[in-house]
């Protein structure tokens, strides 16, 4: 990994991630031509950036050295890692020993205190709360390379995600996965379904929500026959 160095911040510098510090820098190829940007310089890009380090942010554009970082900034776009200076693209963020059980006393609790405050409001009942991401984790892995780095593969065959509040019924579990938790066998939600749903839930009919890519109409069931999952809803 390659530490991100600020040259105009005062502020004391400092490896990107905690499992790394004792480790040394990578030596960072030269990049290939296609690759090769010009310096970012515009006042879309400096506004941005004087954004994130005014608030002490970290970002994925940074950590990743994206080569695209000018252009995206400048249109104020720009990917922060929620878990503050833990690089969340770094394999050891996963590593089952040391990462994930951290990560999950970050999350945890945070998550707990947003469903509990909604609560206390009287929000939750119109609030939809989603907690997931992309894809799933395999329960094995392809590559040992021994316990300091033992991570999981990524899957999308299979993978759990927790819903509250907006419509949703509370306190059960929908679907299954086969012993392994490889494949989902039982209830099967599709990426598809899953949205048709939400967007019920949001009072929109997912057959009627179309938008314009490239000239062409997509909608988020993805031209799929998606269902709505009515089980997972109140009544």
């Amino acid at each position: 990994m390659v530490t991100i160095v600020d040259t105009i911040s005062t502020t004391q510098l400092r490896p990107r991630h905690p499992e790394k510090v004792n480790r040394p820098d990578a030596v960072s190829p030269p990049k290939p031509d296609w690759i090769r940007v010009r310096a970012p310089n515009t006042r879309g890009y400096a506004d941005t950036r004087k954004i994130v380090k005014e608030n002490g942010l970290v970002t994925v554009c940074e950590e990743a050295g994206c080569p695209n970082i000018g252009e995206c900034w400048d249109k104020k776009h720009a990917t922060f890692m929620i878990m503050g200076d833990t690089c969340t693209r770094a394999c050891s963020f996963c590593n089952v020993r040391t990462g994930l059980p951290a990560a999950c006393k970050y999350v945890d609790k945070g998550s707990a205190g947003l469903v509990t405050d909604l609560k206390a409001r009287g929000l939750l009942d119109s609030t939809v709360v989603h907690w997931g991401g992309e894809m799933g984790r395999l329960p094995t892995i392809q590559n040992d390379v021994g316990p300091a780095k033992v991570g999981r593969d990524h899957n999308t065959y299979g993978f759990s995600m927790w819903v509250a509040g907006g419509g949703f019924k509370q306190g059960f579990t929908y679907g299954e996965t086969d012993e392994f938790g490889h494949h989902a066998v039982k209830d099967i939600v599709n990426h598809y379904d899953y949205h048709a749903t939400l967007l019920h839930l949001f009072g929109l009919d997912y057959q009627q929500v179309v938008f314009k890519r490239n000239g062409t109409e997509m909608s988020l069931v993805d031209g799929q026959n998606a269902r709505l999952v009515s089980e997972i809803l109140r009544g």
